[in-house]
């Protein structure tokens, strides 16, 4: 199959499956995030690198599992 079809299948398939599963109204998954990383920043905050360090793991950890 040719470069230029495949995209084109990919794009003819991410319209149709944006049309079937299109964004939440509510609670949308990034928005989630970003609620939850918040949270956690508030709550480990210090100026110090070791816990920018742990907030870094955590938040990616957290991304790359999901």
């Amino acid at each position: 199959m040719c470069v230029w079809s495949d995209r084109a299948a990919g794009l003819a398939l991410g319209v149709a499956l944006d049309a079937v599963f299109a964004d939440p109204r509510r609670g949308h998954p990034v928005a989630l995030f970003g609620r939850a990383a918040t949270r956690l920043e508030s709550g480990m905050y210090a100026d110090a690198r070791t816990n920018g360090a742990g907030y870094v793991a955590v938040c990616v950890g957290a991304a790359a599992g999901a």
